[in-house]
């Protein structure tokens, strides 16, 4: 059952190129149980943001009962049903109907053992189709093409790798094809060439193109790729890349685009940059997980769209397919549209935390026609679902079963965040920060324990509840059919700081040698090992109770996918007790809440729970770990203390004065009706020049002086500034009319620095020239040179002491006075006293209070 006492694990902060981390739990909650007869009703409507129907149907079942059912449908427009395959097995597909003038037209999944009682995930998603403009995307060819890679004749394919398209046993998703990539690099990161064509080595490539697209500002594309890693390797992490390209395809802005928290089409200050980058996604040899990334075109000089594949960590090797670049779009519910119908089936396997079974079928209507818009019509149209089955069985016998976790979204809702409610049910994020209130326009969560009566309500339990649908229950005949559903789930946890929640502390990593020469030094590490890209981990554990950890829960059940440090940082916040951008954040969540918690009836509870029980679980945890027990009162996870630089921000005004003057004679004349001629100003001028000689033998350029700041030299203006003082220094200074230049420095015996070398002032210009990345720093060669840099650690004794020769403690350092080390040499045959007691148990009085 369920516990308000929590038991948590900590990690650290993860830096960039370092894996998602992910609590591993388990969860206790309710299903609804199916009998063959009983079905909850509800309307398909209009959502009331959009004025569409819904673009996403996703639940979660588990059948028992090996025969053709029906999950759920619309009326008789179309239905998600599982058929059986006819064996004595338990082996079937789920296969999604859309009625039609021309009759019905199915799609069904590959075979699964869906009728094996235990629970699957299941999302169909409409969404309109654009163009892929990648060109084959499952790499069905015998060789690299262009755009967007180089071909054999180009030489270099990838920098810090290699890239080639194989063909093998489980190297493909789609076809029997894939791309592999491989960084050979021992700390750096693999990209693939080319991803723009600048003008300085234009030649170089010949008629090569880059760009896969030409663009224009304000569109939106969206770049999306399935990987996973050989099967030599454990794990890896990639990642992708959109560049923006002018017409002579060379990167328009090489800032980064941090549009990460765009709510509501509204991007932040930083979203300037002409390159938006993925998510680091950790992969693995056995799943294929998918990688996205979405750009909006910034800049109005940008004409074309450059992508890029990388690998980051050294020493693996990815494999890369489905690939796909597609021009933004918005759906609609117009019948003469393109749409896909996409049904994802997908079973998690607790014991091996990850999908085991994963299905993915399309169906694609054109539009073009009547007969194809009457396809379409059968969605877009009004009418009832029926979950669990309708009574007059048109698609086929109603479930027997249960069912959890019914969702309708009003946008099509990517696989990613799909395969995030498959680890782990309960959670509900969407495809942007604003998705889980805003997009989730229904959930039946089913998470009840009570009987239903016919016509029961079932509570829409969605985040906006300000408009919401219940659904009807029918033929249960008030009877408790709700189940007990034990879940191991796995949650990713959003990167948000220190004190970040982990479970994943166990891991099989593999090391590498890098080099074929390495060899120990004392100054550079040739051990490279997988646990590197993993986060840190940290030795608190926490047994408590909190108030706050539920709020917690739910904020990353619906914002996992958040890296919290985009929001912290803002220059423009230096003056303000909180962070603007993650106070909307907070805001976007917090809005669902109509009033607030009551901690003290919380904190009136537990107090009615025996705390002995912490001094029992502290003996239980290892030495080494950072215990917290008790009763935790801690800030959410949107909270930040911040301290504002002062808490007056400097202001300055413009004053601006008016004031009417007069331009008119008509004071002077004799006669009111006429007015004098000359003019009301008289402008004069004058431009003085001085002459002067020095004579060379009292030049004051040629010898040094002596200045006081407190005595005038000036015979005429002696008393001028007598009182002049200085707070810091002396009163008077002594200094050469011309300063000394040094022009070369002692250059070292020992120390090196490296010179680079650029092809083009272009290059010189745009690189960031602190760093030794390539990606950053655009030179073309390097050489190690002699410096004039040095640590000069023999003329400190600390920091001598701190390099090479370590700490020394001797009897002018001791607290004693005595020797560091002493050395005593007993006899083993004499008694020595000691104070303690001959008994192994030792009593701790302060434990006993």
């Amino acid at each position: 059952p369920s516990t308000i006492l929590r038991v948590r694990e900590f990690g650290g902060l993860s830096e960039p190129k370092q894996r998602d981390a992910f609590e591993i739990s388990r969860k206790f909650t309710k299903a609804l149980g199916f009998r063959g007869g009983q079905y909850v009703s509800s309307s398909w409507a209009d959502d009331s943001t959009t004025s569409r129907k819904p673009e996403t149907v996703e639940l979660r079942f588990r059948s028992v009962s090996g025969s053709n059912q029906t999950l759920i449908q619309k009326d008789t427009g179309w239905a998600i049903r599982l058929k059986d395959n006819g064996s004595a097995d338990n082996y079937g597909t789920v296969s999604f109907i859309l009625s039609g003038s021309a009759g019905q037209k199915e799609v069904s999944s590959s075979l699964l053992p869906v009728f094996d009682g235990d629970y699957y995930s299941l999302m169909l998603q409409k969404q309109k189709v654009e163009t892929n403009l990648f060109p084959h995307s499952s790499f069905e060819q015998d060789g690299l093409f262009n755009p967007p890679f180089v071909t054999a004749s180009f030489g270099d394919r990838a920098v810090g790798g290699e890239l080639e398209i194989v063909s093998a046993s489980g190297v493909a998703r789609t076809g029997t094809n894939s791309l592999r990539h491989i960084n050979n690099t021992d700390n750096q990161s693999s990209y693939t060439l080319f991803f723009n064509k600048p003008s300085s080595v234009s030649s170089a490539y010949g008629t090569a193109a880059a760009s896969l697209a030409d663009v224009s500002r304000g569109e939106v594309y969206t770049f999306a790729a399935f990987a996973k890693v050989s099967a030599s390797a454990v794990s890896s992490v990639g990642r992708l890349r959109i560049f923006e390209l002018d017409s002579n395809e060379d990167v328009v802005n090489w800032d980064e685009d941090d549009d990460t928290f765009a709510q509501k089409g509204t991007p932040t200050a930083r979203a300037l940059g002409g390159i938006k980058t993925s998510q680091d996604v950790g992969l693995n040899e056995t799943e294929w997980q998918q990688i996205s990334v979405t750009k909006t075109i910034k800049y109005p000089q940008t004409a074309k769209l450059g992508v890029r594949f990388e690998n980051v960590q050294p020493n693996t090797a990815i494999y890369w397919d489905d690939v796909s670049l597609r021009k933004g779009t918005v759906n609609t519910d117009g019948i003469g549209d393109t749409f896909n119908y996409n049904l994802f089936v997908k079973k998690y396997e607790a014991g091996l935390d990850r999908a085991i079974y994963a299905s993915k079928t399309t169906m694609t209507i054109t539009g073009s026609n009547v007969i194809s818009q009457s396809y379409n019509a059968s969605w877009t149209g009004s009418g009832d679902l029926f979950i669990g089955g309708s009574p007059s069985d048109q698609f086929g016998n109603q479930l027997t079963g249960s069912i959890m976790e019914f969702r309708l979204w009003n946008e099509p809702l990517q696989e990613q965040h799909f395969d995030t409610h498959v680890a782990n049910p309960k959670s509900y994020v969407g495809n942007s920060a604003s998705s889980s209130y805003y997009s989730l326009t229904r959930r039946y969560s089913f998470d009840d324990n009570t009987a239903l009566a016919n016509g029961a309500a079932i509570r829409d339990v969605s985040a906006d509840q300000t408009d919401t649908l219940a659904g009807y229950a029918f033929g249960f005949g008030g009877v408790n059919t709700f189940e007990n559903v034990e879940d191991k789930t796995k949650t990713m946890v959003p990167n948000y700081g220190p004190n970040r929640r982990t479970s994943t502390k166990i891991r099989i990593e593999n090391n590498a040698l890098s080099g074929s020469g390495a060899n120990l030094s004392v100054n550079k590490r040739y051990d490279v090992s997988s646990n590197d890209f993993a986060p840190l981990d940290s030795p608190k554990v926490g047994i408590y109770f909190s108030p706050t950890d539920v709020v917690n829960e739910d904020i990353i059940l619906s914002f996992a996918n958040l890296d919290f440090n985009e929001y912290l940082g803002d220059p423009r916040d230096n003056f303000k007790l909180q962070y603007s951008e993650l106070k909307d954040a907070s805001n976007e969540y917090f809005q669902k809440y109509s009033g607030k918690n009551d901690f003290w009836d919380y904190m009136r509870l537990i107090k009615y729970y025996d705390q002995s029980l912490f001094k029992q679980m502290r003996k239980l945890l290892p030495a080494r770990s950072k215990a917290h027990m008790g009763t935790v009162i801690e800030p959410n996870i949107f909270e930040r203390p911040k301290v504002a630089v002062q808490r007056n921000h400097p202001s300055f005004t413009q004053p601006q004065y008016e004031k009417n003057i007069n331009l008119t004679n008509f004071h002077f004349n004799d006669n009111s009706n006429n007015e004098q001629s000359h003019s009301v100003f008289k402008i004069e001028t004058e431009y003085p020049n001085y002459e002067g000689t020095i004579e060379k033998e009292t030049s004051p350029f040629s010898l040094p002086s002596l200045y006081r700041f407190d005595y005038n030299s000036h015979l005429d203006e002696i008393a001028t500034y007598v009182s002049a003082s200085v707070k810091f220094g002396t009163d008077r200074v002594f200094q050469e009319v011309t300063g000394s230049v040094v022009e070369n420095n002692r250059l070292s015996d020992l120390n090196l620095e490296y010179k680079y070398f650029y092809t083009s002032s272009i290059d010189y210009m745009r690189s960031q020239r602190y760093t030794i990345d390539n990606f950053l720093h655009l030179y073309s060669s390097k050489s190690l040179v002699e410096t004039d840099l040095d640590t000069n650690y023999q003329h400190n004794t600390a920091t001598r002491r701190l390099f090479f020769e370590g700490c020394k403690n001797t009897k002018l350092t001791t607290t004693d006075g005595d020797y560091p080390v002493i050395i005593r040499t007993t006899s083993p045959t004499i008694a020595l006293p000691t104070d303690s007691a001959d008994s192994n148990l030792k009593v701790v009085d302060d434990k006993l209070k």
